[in-house]
């Protein structure tokens, strides 16, 4: 009995109080209901051997479902007390309501401000369009006043080229004056076939028509 007690005192030191206590008044009560006196049995010994493995095979399962007996208790009361304990951190009833409208107002902050990125998204994007719009104006703008330059300079270009020819033609007439006059009194002269006779021929510039 005492080496029992000390086998299940290793086993568990939760259980072990609860397990010799029933152990002892299990036994109490069979010594209780014992007969008096030495009792003869009538069986062999082989018979004796297999009733002592009989008994020692159902002692072990015995055991065997005691011990795992023993590790379920150890586990539902260490549930329990886990479950102890997160009661008693468990926060009370004006706590919560505190942290619920703290979530609340947060809750309202975050759309408030999701409503004003909204707003200055729009924003932006009409600023972006109106920047778009400038830009474009900016670009006809450029192009008129490049295509009113190209034509300035187209007007400035032909100007200077009738200037140009108006000159070109002037010196064109003066030489083609200069050689006709040469050649006319070169011709005049045999004509006249006078050696003491001076011609100076001279002809009207503006009468001149050039083709």
């Amino acid at each position: 009995m005492s080496q029992l007690r000390n086998d299940i005192a290793l086993r568990s030191s939760t259980t072990s109080k609860i397990a010799a206590e029933a152990i002892t008044d299990n036994l109490k009560e069979y010594m209780a209901t014992k007969p008096k006196g030495d009792l003869l049995f009538d069986i062999s010994e082989r018979e004796a051997g297999m009733l002592q493995q009989s008994i020692e095979l159902d002692s072990k399962k015995a055991w065997q479902r005691f011990d795992l007996y023993r590790i379920q208790l150890a586990e539902i009361e260490q549930q329990l007390e886990q479950a102890a304990a997160n009661i008693a951190r468990a926060p009370e009833d004006e706590q919560l309501m505190d942290l619920f409208e703290k979530l609340r107002d947060l809750d309202k902050q975050r759309e408030d401000q999701r409503q004003k990125y909204l707003s200055l998204l729009g924003d932006a994007k009409r600023v972006k369009q109106q920047q778009l719009d400038c830009v474009r104006q900016v670009q006809k703008l450029h192009d008129a006043a490049r295509t009113q330059h190209s034509f300035s300079s187209a007007f400035k270009n032909a100007q200077e080229t009738i200037n140009l020819l108006d000159r070109y033609s002037d010196v064109l007439t003066q030489a083609r004056v200069k050689t006709l006059s040469a050649n006319f009194e070169v011709a005049y002269r045999k004509l006249a076939r006078k050696e003491d006779m001076q011609l100076s021929a001279h002809i009207n510039q503006r009468h001149l028509m050039l083709s």
